[in-house]
Order: structure tokens, then C-alpha cells, then sequence
């Protein structure tokens, strides 16, 4: 045994090459692993403990991309986010129709791009996008867990986007127009405040669904956004965490806020009792009084409300939940609010963000601030 080595715990030994190497067993199966030092060995022991708990250890060669990835999360339980979980178990379906049964040891970079080729036959350029960064992600992993030697996502490079930019599509705001007929026709409807909240606070939908009686601060005049709504199965709803650090903020309270809030109140005591309506009770619910509001329900309504108005000949575009949110925007540049005061209260990490997506120019905006342009000539 090497000078000042010291006695070697059970199982432990040292080849000829210096290396040590350690021996355990696993019901009643013997497994190797070696290190250049015991607590190296003793880590990498932990490390296959954990692979054959997950069902992990076939051999390198063997190794499916199918089964590292039931491997590879599973080791992340309680590291990330349910709804996280939950949204790239459904960008891997994508990849596993494809790509799923192969081996990991199999995979190279032309089978990414040809991976990236077939998806974009039926995903947005967005979707493929993030399915190969969730491929990227996996391979990495198996790279750290010495199955493979290299990643073959490294070098591939994300397609050039084809679709329309966001703010001609899902991220467009009312006309004014627009907003006094649609609340014309949605008073009828149960999510009526649900909405008049949105467009006056710029919040998202799943930050509105969660916000307890709690968090409205009437002494402070501050609304505190600290939750959000999130899809987490095909079927389950839960309150997490924001979406990022800077979602967490406070909304001041306007009149006209504290008027729809009002409003609200009592629309739950009317229907379901004053009990109901608890200090910890969310603000908004769906019809039951109790399931949370969910945007399939919100998109249903708004729907129905703008088939209402058509019929009366009043025909407005259709939208998403998240036009209020554009629209608050937009009525605030429109109103001369601070870009930086604004990209706050929406929640954005930068002011880019904000001025890129939701900052939406109305022509007649544009009329008014040439008006304003005074050049002699």
C-alpha cells in the first residue's frame, strides 16, 4: 500500500496504476467503479447507486434516449418547477416520435438537424427551437454522466424564424373602439371583472387567477403580485412560483381598480355567501366559486361574448387573454407613461422587452405625435 494512504475503507483498493477502485454490491449484483481518490470513488458509487434506483444501468452502448430521459428527471424531482416539468415532457413527446428509441451513443449531429427538419413540418419555428434546446440539455447531461463523449446538439444552430413576429400576432392590442364594444357585451359574463382587472393592471392571466384578498393592499394602496397560476399535468392546475424574479412586484391601486375589486366582491358574496369570501380567498375563481380560472375557460368567454357583438353587427377581431395585457401597455405609452415605469408594473427583466412587444402604436397615435413635429422650411 502507498506511503500515507492510510487504511482503506471496506471494499476499497488501489490498482497498479495508482487508481483506486471501489467494489459494492447491489442486490446481489457486483459493480466496479474507479477515481483518483476515495472520495471521488465514493461519489461515483453514489452516482451508480442512483442510476440503478432509476432503472439507468444497461450498458453505455445500450442506453436509449428514451430511457436517460425517464432517468435524467427523475433525478430532478424537486429541483425544478411542476409546470416546468410538466412543459417539456410535452416538447419531449415531439422529440420521442422521432428520435425517442435510439441510442444515445447512436446520435449525431446530422440526426439533429434531420431532427430539426421533420419538426418544422408541423411545429412553429419557436417550438423546434425549444425542443432541440431541451435536446441539447438531455445530451448534456449524458455527456456529465460519461455516456457519451460529446454532445451532438453543439454547433447546430436554431432556425431563422418564418412565422409573423409576435406583436402582429398573439401580442396585439384594442382599439379603443374595439374595448367599448367588447364591455358592452360582458357584463353577462361571470369573468367580466376578470377581465375589466387585466386591462387595468397589465397583469398576466395565471398572476390574476392566483391573487388572494390577501395580497390587495388597501392601506398601502398597493396590489402585490407574488404567485402565479400554472398548468402542471394534462388536467392539474397549481400555484407557483412567478415566472421570473422581477414578476414579483407592486401594482398601485386606482380607483377604478379598487371599483372593479368592489364589484367582484360582492358578484361572490351574491352567488356563493359571505363566507366565501375570505381573507385568503382568491379574488377570481371559475363559475364553481372554487376551481381556479383557467385560460380554456377565458378564451371560451371571450369568444363568446365577441359572437354576441357579431351578431349585432359589431364585429371585432379575435384575440387571446393576453391582448388586455397589450392593451394596458399600449393605453399607457398612449397616455405618457415611462417606458421604465411601465416595464415595472408589467413585470419585464428589460426595457427592450417591454418597448419590443408590448409598446403598440395606434395610427392615430402616430397622426397626433407628427402633429407635433414642427420643421420650418
Amino acid at each position: 500500500m502507498p506511503r500515507g494512504k492510510g487504511k482503506l475503507p471496506a471494499g476499497m483498493s488501489i490498482r497498479k496504476d495508482g487508481r483506486y477502485m471501489l467494489k459494492f454490491q447491489v442486490d446481489g449484483e457486483r459493480y466496479s467503479v474507479y477515481g483518483n481518490s476515495v472520495p471521488e470513488c465514493r461519489e461515483r458509487e453514489l452516482e451508480k447507486r442512483e442510476k440503478l434506483k432509476n432503472g439507468l444501468m444497461v450498458s453505455n452502448e445500450n442506453i436509449t434516449l428514451d430511457q436517460y430521459y425517464k432517468a435524467w428527471q427523475a433525478g430532478r424531482v424537486g429541483t425544478i418547477k411542476k409546470s416546468t416539468r410538466y412543459a417539456q415532457d410535452r416538447q419531449y413527446k415531439q422529440i420521442k416520435k422521432i428520435m425517442g428509441r435510439k441510442k444515445l451513443v447512436k446520435i449525431e449531429r446530422r440526426d439533429v438537424i434531420a431532427l430539426q427538419k421533420e419538426l418544422s413540418d408541423t411545429l412553429t419555428t419557436q417550438g423546434v427551437n425549444l425542443a432541440v434546446s431541451l435536446l441539447k440539455s438531455i445530451l448534456r447531461a449524458a455527456v456529465n454522466d460519461r455516456i457519451i463523449s460529446w454532445n451532438p446538439c453543439e454547433g447546430v444552430r436554431s432556425l431563422k424564424r418564418t412565422e409573423p413576429k409576435a406583436t402582429d400576432t398573439i401580442h396585439r392590442a384594442l382599439t379603443e373602439e374595439e374595448q367599448k364594444t367588447f364591455f358592452q357585451y360582458a357584463p353577462a359574463s361571470w369573468y367580466c371583472n376578470f377581465y375589466k382587472f387585466l386591462l387595468l393592471t397589465g397583469v398576466r392571466t395565471g398572476e390574476a387567477a392566483a391573487l388572494q384578498w390577501s395580497d390587495i393592499d388597501y392601506k398601502a394602496e398597493l396590489i402585490h403580485i407574488t404567485k402565479t397560476v400554472a398548468r402542471i399535468s394534462n388536467d392539474e392546475y397549481a400555484i407557483n412560483e412567478p415566472k421570473t424574479k422581477t414578476s414579483k412586484r407592486d401594482i398601485p391601486l386606482t380607483e377604478d381598480i379598487k371599483a372593479v375589486l368592489q364589484d367582484q366582491r360582492q358578484q361572490q358574496r351574491d352567488v356563493f355567501g359571505a363566507k366565501i369570501v375570505g381573507f385568503h380567498s382568491r379574488v377570481f375563481t371559475a363559475t364553481d366559486g372554487k376551481d381556479f380560472v383557467k385560460t380554456s375557460n377565458i378564451r371560451t368567454s371571450i369568444l363568446n361574448i365577441l359572437n354576441k357583438a357579431e351578431r349585432d353587427g359589431q364585429v371585432i377581431e379575435s384575440f387571446s387573454p393576453h391582448c388586455f395585457r397589450d392593451t394596458f401597455a399600449t393605453r399607457a405609452i398612449e397616455s405618457g407613461m415611462e417606458p421604465q415605469t411601465l416595464k415595472t408594473i408589467l413585470g419585464h427583466a428589460s426595457l427592450s422587452m417591454t418597448m419590443d412587444l408590448y409598446a403598440h402604436v395606434m395610427p392615430n397615435t402616430k397622426k397626433m405625435e407628427m402633429d407635433k413635429v414642427k420643421i420650418v422650411i
